[in-house]
């Protein structure tokens, strides 16, 4: 897990670098980014699938290394190379984070955390949730869907209407 979580979060730390260098370009970046999370969104759905991002690269190791660092290394080589699986997710936040650079680096540790965490607990209760895959191309479906609806609100700049929506009572 560290490992994974050091090559995200070396992008979130990457995107805050960068995108001071773009912030004369905002609004562009904010709706490439929405069209982005529209179409990764329509991937997630399953009705857009471009095959070049549809493919994996995989390492085949002789000798897997032990130990601590081979894990460090292991989890690096998984982290770069299961982008296929992730891509959508990342690029709705590395765009979300390109927008608001000062929280890049939260968006990737709170992207790392929900990844890391849910598969911690999966070794714990694997045998116990079987729900999880009668009910996961629902679950994908849900989560498809509210990314194109993020996508739409990020295009259209209104994000700050959800803040508004929640925080009605407070």
């Amino acid at each position: 897990m560290i490992g994974f979580s050091l090559v995200y979060i070396s992008f979130g730390i990457g995107i805050g670098f960068v995108s001071d260098f773009l912030n004369h370009y905002d609004d562009t970046i904010r709706m490439v980014g929405g069209l982005l999370m529209m179409i990764f969104g329509l991937m997630t759905l399953g009705i857009f699938t471009p095959q070049f991002l549809m493919s994996d690269k995989k390492f085949n190791f002789k000798n897997k290394p032990g130990g601590y660092f081979g894990s460090l290394v292991i989890g690096i080589a998984f982290a770069a190379g299961w982008t296929p699986c992730m891509g959508p997710i990342v690029g709705t936040i590395i765009s979300l984070a390109l927008t608001n650079q000062s929280l890049a680096l939260f968006y990737m540790i709170l992207y790392v955390l929900g990844f890391c965490i849910p598969f911690f607990l999966l070794t714990f209760f694997l045998t116990k949730l079987k729900w999880i895959r009668r009910y996961s191309q629902l679950l994908m479906k849900v989560g498809g869907l509210i990314m194109i609806v993020m996508g739409l609100l990020l295009f259209f700049d209104l994000l700050t209407e959800i803040t508004r929506l929640f925080s009605w009572g407070i």
